[in-house]
């Protein structure tokens, strides 16, 4: 089950219990699960996922400057039991959020090196807006996807 504005405790769960590719991610920003909470629960909207009363996803979006989105979305080693739920919410419901607030633009970053999520951006209309080598935090390689209001399905446009 998914269900928005996802709580502090729903996002430290997941934030301090990530998978393998979450939690490189979360070590290339730098930041404790603790405080990458305290900034992304910020978020104008922020969604999790459940499987048997325990939260498997944390995800959402926030806005930089008008007209510009940041896009994120952590997990843990039962994501493979959400994704579906988690790609149905991010395609539709997230992104027509997002525009219907203005945004022109939102863009995410994900380590160079995790392919299978750069299939599933992909998946959702994203388009590679450029690499960036050694920009995390320790030096990993980063690639920065952005969605730019054309590239939204069609199912996302209340337009």
């Amino acid at each position: 089950m998914i269900r928005d504005s996802a709580t502090w405790y729903e996002a430290i769960h997941v934030l301090s219990h990530p998978n393998a590719h979450s939690a490189a991610e979360i070590r290339a920003t730098g930041q404790t699960d603790f405080q990458l909470a305290d900034r992304l629960c910020g978020a104008r909207f922020t969604w999790v996922a459940d499987h048997d009363d325990m939260p498997c996803a944390f995800f959402g979006a926030y806005e930089r400057r008008p007209q510009l989105w940041g896009l994120f979305g952590f997990g843990t080693d039962d994501w493979h039991k959400v994704w579906r739920e988690v790609t149905l919410v991010s395609a539709r419901d997230m992104m027509r959020r997002v525009l219907d607030a203005g945004a022109v633009r939102a863009d995410c970053l994900s380590l160079a090196e995790n392919v299978r999520v750069h299939k599933w951006l992909r998946f959702l209309g994203a388009t590679v807006a450029t690499e960036m080598p050694g920009a995390g935090a320790h030096g990993e390689n980063l690639i920065q996807f952005t969605w730019t209001r054309p590239d939204v399905p069609s199912t996302a446009r209340s337009e």
